[in-house]
């Protein structure tokens, strides 16, 4: 145990505080994690037909790092019933950083993206409107579109700084984007 650790009890539940880079979380019998209350809010727009596979590996390892509650990706997070028209809009009001997984058919869905009512456009356009931070994040190869091949409200996501994440380092890489996130300004 470091210094910062220490056992406490929960109804009938011993938990240990672990403090580990600036990570607070509980730990409980059985590996159950707690995340601390200030964990960083994310909000992972993808599309389903371009990198799902590696927008559910980021989610695991948000979750993982931020917890559940921290974490928002539409198949993850939507419970049964739910209007997502306004789930979507309510958690983008409250997330900290949008991660916008670009893979290589992202862009080949321009004509989609060009749609008014394109939800991953919308995701996007919506966070940078509202000085959310938006990292892109590159999947499977993909490069960074360029301002002629998106519409005006995004051309904004040019700008920002790209995150690479490639099979053959992927566990680095997202170590370090995880790093980044904790220490994001929260909005909340």
């Amino acid at each position: 145990m470091s210094g910062g650790d220490r056992i406490f009890n929960v109804g009938r539940q011993e938990g240990l505080i672990n403090n580990v880079a600036g990570d607070q979380h509980v730990t409980y019998a059985g590996g159950e994690r707690r995340h601390r209350a200030s964990s960083v809010s994310t909000f992972i727009s993808y599309r389903r037909g371009d990198a799902p596979g590696h927008a559910g590996r980021l989610y695991d390892r948000l979750v993982d790092r931020f917890g559940e509650g921290h974490t928002f990706k539409d198949l993850d997070s939507l419970p049964a019933g739910a209007d997502y028209v306004h789930v979507i809009e309510d958690t983008l009001k409250r997330c900290d950083v949008l991660l916008a997984v670009i893979g290589p058919r992202w862009i080949d869905a321009q004509r989609r993206l060009y749609a008014s009512g394109d939800w991953v456009r919308l995701e996007i356009a919506t966070a940078l409107q509202r000085g959310i931070r938006v990292i892109p994040i590159l999947v499977d190869g993909a490069s960074m579109p360029s301002t002629v091949d998106l519409p005006d409200d995004l051309r904004a996501l040019e700008r920002r700084q790209a995150v690479t994440l490639s099979e053959s380092s992927w566990r680095a890489q997202l170590d370090r984007l995880l790093d980044d996130l904790d220490l994001c300004p929260r909005t909340s």
